[in-house]
């Protein structure tokens, strides 16, 4: 009875599937998902900071000591004295 459905269902026993056989060496796809992959992974380099950004920096240590009150208040001296300074105008008049 088995025998009969197996044959009818083109099934033979003791016969095997081939493999789909898979090309040695890198195939064009395969390099170019390694490529992307090898991108991807990459740790970008960090840029060099800029001489004011190590004048900055070298603030950090001595503001992170102070209470956040006069942490606050210097903030806004350091940006009043910026914006003094620079050439910045507002147009204030009516259109």
């Amino acid at each position: 009875m088995r025998e009969k459905k197996r044959e009818k269902e083109g099934k033979r026993e003791g016969t095997k599937r081939k493999r789909a056989r898979v090309p040695e060496g890198n195939t064009n796809m395969q390099g170019a998902i390694l490529q992307a992959l090898q991108r991807q992974n990459a740790v970008p380099t960090p840029t060099p900071l800029s001489g004011n950004e190590h004048f900055v920096m070298g603030l950090v240590p001595s503001l992170e000591r102070l209470p956040p009150e006069v942490l606050e208040y210097i903030k806004f001296q350091i940006r009043k004295v910026i914006f003094d300074t620079s050439n910045f105008t507002l147009n204030l008049e009516p259109v």
